[in-house]
């Protein structure tokens, strides 16, 4: 039997996908042929490269985006003309993202970030409409029409098609078309939009759907094969030959009957084979010889890990990445190294992305200390906890992570001990300082919208945003909290008094179908909270504060916090409130100033102080002895009283954070910034030192 598994629209066209690569290779190791077809490749040249760039990379589409394709849903004629007559109003409704998050009300009005978003603003009022009306009445009935004549779909036996958000009425349009000309055809699902009861309602919805194969596909779709290679009666009651149980998968009893098999074992890691992505080239190059245009292709996917270590501990509160099954296990180090390798030789690519839920570094500390030994030169992306410690951290950009995706969601302690993070304002501060250090790139979101926050859980925020202007801010805007299937908040909303838990009306718009219920194919929720601030406002004032964040971090003018040491002093240099100034710290100052680089208690503060400064902070050099003795009084230990008077006064000058009874300095080394540093402070720099012309902390 033949295999075809396609990529539909909504699809990311920058890389190919990793889960039919990996599909096609593990089909093969068992003697089982299969192609793979890039369609996303083909509309989103259709429609244009950069507006299909533009409306697939956002969130705030993804309905619409589904929408676009419902129309070969619909058997009722009487429905598809009416929903014809809709579409301006389903269009504008689509997008409207209010009532995901009751804390959206008409107060929370957030600003376009400069020009450029403005610019895009202006296209969703203006364009948008008509944009989507073309390509819902135009372009895709001409895409299907083009791909049912141009693809030779009947030298395959099965056709599946990998779900998710926004692929999955894409698939089901698509797969109706095949179903209709080709009825020997057998048409399967898979992916993380049709698993749970999703695959269930859209399996006893649509009759041209024969199969779901849910969790992990490897095996399930192997022995699904297998079995329908050697019987003629499709499932048998889903037993195969052998009387074994298949599982994995759901299908249809004899009446009809939706029938959900037990779940396949997990696959273990190193059984997971090397992904398969010539088709994704090969397609890549047709277009481009087609078009003369250049297509960007310089990134491919691999993957070490499933699941969610920290998750099994303790699941973070709103998050659903994983469905049903958090259980974390990785590859050998050395299979993954082996694969980074081999896919770099085999596509001639050096920028790859890890598609890892998230990095447990014990488990990769070995792979990631063998990179830099390879030579390969790659550029590597991952997904992280904001726990790595400096030396971690380091340690990854010198095997060549130059971009990560952090697990940070919020600066508030208070909030971050709500949703179970595992984190504190202290430790996200020290990730994003010490990643800008090793001049890793870092993307993160600012989430809110919590059941049961409170506006002052903010209101310190106000204070700390402008003291870090000078390390990466999250992404803007800010992004309310979403309630999905398969979180904590969803499953135990009771708990967290979440009320009025219905489908975002969305989806409605999506499948208009009377018979379908809609609860159980949604992913997203809309809510109510037995608690809810009246004064919402505190929303816009952080808001505001992020964007004006982004507006200078992003600007010629980037604030500068940056230090050097010396012997028995460190000099810092500070442009983050528009003004340039240099300050001198001296002996003990010193001390407990690059004793803080990291999170110290106060308690390891006073030990240092009192000791002399940490070992590499030391120098028996006489300026130090010296500088330090004077800071002691004459060579009495530093009292509790002076190292308490100098940590204040870090504070007060804007140079340190305080959480509790833990301290954290805020600038980064002079040495590891110096040539992202703009010129005009750079050149105040070099005055500063030319002329020593620096500030003290009061004696």
């Amino acid at each position: 039997m033949k295999l075809l598994l396609v990529n539909m629209p909504w699809g990311k066209i920058d890389f190919p996908s990793i889960q039919l690569g990996i599909l096609k290779s593990y089909l093969a190791r068992h003697g089982i042929d299969a192609d793979v077809s890039y369609q996303n490749l083909i509309f989103a040249n259709m429609i244009g490269l950069d507006l299909y760039s533009r409306l697939s990379i956002s969130s705030r589409y993804s309905y619409l985006l589904e929408w676009l394709f419902n129309e070969f849903l619909i058997t009722d004629p009487s429905l598809a003309r009416e929903v014809r007559n809709t579409q301006e109003r389903d269009i504008r409704e689509l997008i409207s993202l209010k009532s995901a998050n009751p804390f959206l009300t008409e107060q929370y009005k957030p600003s376009p970030l400069g020009n450029a978003q403005a610019v895009n603003e202006q296209f969703i009022e203006d364009e948008l409409v008509k944009v989507c009306k073309k390509i819902k009445n135009e372009t895709i009935p001409d895409f299907f029409y083009k791909l049912l004549n141009g693809l030779s779909l009947s030298e395959y036996d099965i056709i599946g098609f990998t779900c998710s958000f926004s692929q999955t009425a894409p698939a089901l349009s698509l797969a109706r078309i095949i179903k209709k000309k080709y009825k020997d055809k057998v048409i399967l699902l898979g992916g993380n939009a049709v698993s749970g009861d999703m695959g269930m309602e859209y399996l006893r919805l649509f009759p041209w759907i024969d199969y779901i194969v849910y969790g992990e596909g490897e095996r399930a779709l192997v022995d699904l094969v297998e079995h329908l290679r050697t019987n003629d009666d499709r499932l048998n009651g889903g037993r195969d030959r052998h009387g074994h149980d298949l599982k994995g998968i759901l299908y249809r009893s004899g009446d009809g009957q939706v029938i959900k098999a037990p779940p396949q074992p997990l696959i273990p890691m190193d059984d997971v084979p090397l992904p398969n992505y010539d088709e994704y080239f090969s397609q890549i190059g047709a277009i481009e010889a087609a078009t003369g245009k250049k297509l960007k292709q310089d990134t491919v996917l691999f993957e070490t890990a499933r699941g969610c270590w920290w998750g099994e501990r303790v699941q973070c509160k709103f998050c659903s990445l994983n469905g049903e099954n958090l259980h974390y296990r990785s590859k050998k180090w050395e299979t993954a190294y082996e694969d980074l390798r081999a896919l770099s030789r085999r596509y001639e690519r050096n920028s790859l992305i890890c598609v890892d839920n998230i990095l447990r570094y014990p488990s990769f500390a070995e792979l990631l200390s063998a990179l830099p030994e390879s030579k390969l030169e790659l550029e590597l992306f991952w997904e992280v906890k904001p726990n790595l410690t400096r030396a971690q951290l380091q340690t990854l950009a010198k095997a060549g992570v130059k971009r990560v995706q952090a697990g940070i969601e919020n600066f508030s302690t208070d909030v971050l001990k709500l949703i179970d993070k595992g984190a504190s304002m202290l430790k996200n501060v020290q990730f994003i300082k010490n990643s800008y250090t090793f001049d890793i790139q870092v993307s993160y979101n600012f989430l809110f919208g919590f059941p049961n926050e409170k506006p002052a859980y903010y209101d310190d925020l106000l204070t700390l945003f402008p003291l870090i202007h000078h390390l990466t801010p999250p992404l803007y805007p800010p992004k309310p909290m979403i309630l999905q299937r398969f979180s904590r908040y969803y499953g135990q909303a009771a708990a967290h008094h979440i009320t009025r838990i219905e489908p975002m009306s969305q989806y409605k718009r999506i499948y208009p179908m009377g018979d379908i219920d809609i609860e159980k194919i949604a992913m997203n929720f809309s809510f109510d909270c037995a608690e809810i601030p009246e004064d919402l406002d505190y929303l816009n004032r952080i808001t505001e504060a992020i964007k004006e964040w982004n507006i200078r971090y992003g600007g010629n003018h980037r604030p500068v916090l940056a230090y050097e040491s010396g012997a028995g002093h460190v000099k810092i240099y500070d442009s983050r409130f528009g003004r340039f100034k240099s300050i001198l710290l001296r002996g003990l100052a010193a001390i407990i100033f690059l004793h803080c680089d990291d999170i110290k208690t106060l308690n390891s503060i006073m030990e240092t102080a009192q000791s002399g400064g940490d070992r590499h902070d030391r120098d028996e050099e006489a300026p130090y002895a010296a500088s330090l003795d004077a800071a002691r009084g004459g060579g009495q230990a530093a009292s509790q009283e002076a190292i308490q008077r100098i940590l204040e006064q870090l504070q007060f000058k804007k140079l340190m954070i305080r959480e509790g009874d833990r301290y954290l300095s805020l600038a980064v080394q002079l040495k590891d910034i110096q040539h992202r540093i703009p010129p005009q402070t750079m050149q105040n720099i070099t005055q500063a030192k030319l002329y020593h012309a620096f500030e003290e902390l009061p004696r």
